[in-house]
């Protein structure tokens, strides 16, 4: 019996296909073949997507990045008297033509093509917005893990989970606090860490 699949649309038209249901004998390690023949990836069964005041949280978080380039990009343009004309209108409105993609567009991108997954095996997580990157790491490779909220983050009951390799690390930020938790956890006992963890 097949899957029911959707196509999904992501940045740039890019379609790519999403099961909508959780694929038989995921709890106890067991991936489906894909369509080819092949084992299927964990992202390729249950796809978990972060809570909607991320989306407003990454937007406030880039607002307050952007704000002061623009702020000062116009300040500058307006006190150099030096600047040709068409450079001291241009420059400001160039800065505040990035802030709001900066603000708008790229967190609505990022969040809407951010997801993760978790199996007995691996970790599978996708994020980005113009570079779009997939990353899946063994459960056996997995150091230590770490929960962290910054100011910010606690005002919107966020938290971010890292997750340490001997490779580097790969975050997976703007979770809701109990369900970082709880997934910190479930790796934990999947990679089977101490409890100092």
């Amino acid at each position: 019996m097949r899957r029911p699949r959707e196509n999904v649309r992501g940045y740039a038209g890019l379609v790519r296909t999403q099961r909508t249901d959780p694929a038989p004998g995921f709890g106890d390690g067991a991936l489906p073949p894909t369509t080819n023949g092949t084992s299927a990836l964990p992202g390729d069964h249950v796809r978990h997507r972060l809570p909607a005041r991320a989306l407003r949280y990454r937007q406030v978080k880039s607002l307050l990045v952007w704000l002061p380039v623009a702020v000062a990009v116009s300040i500058s343009a307006v006190i150099f008297p030096g600047l040709p004309p068409i450079l001291r209108y241009a420059l400001p409105a160039a800065a505040w033509l990035l802030l709001a993609v900066m603000t708008l567009v790229v967190p609505q991108i990022s969040y809407r093509l951010f997801w993760y997954a978790l199996s007995p095996a691996e970790i599978d997580v996708q994020h980005g917005a113009i570079i779009i990157r997939r990353t899946v790491l063994p459960m056996n490779r997995v150091q230590h893990l770490t929960v962290s909220q910054g100011p910010l983050a606690q005002r919107f009951r966020l938290s971010t989970v890292a997750i340490h390799t001997a490779a580097g690390k790969v975050d997976i930020a703007a979770l809701d606090e109990n369900e970082a938790t709880l997934i910190r956890g479930q790796i934990a006992e999947l990679a089977r860490l101490s409890d100092d963890v």
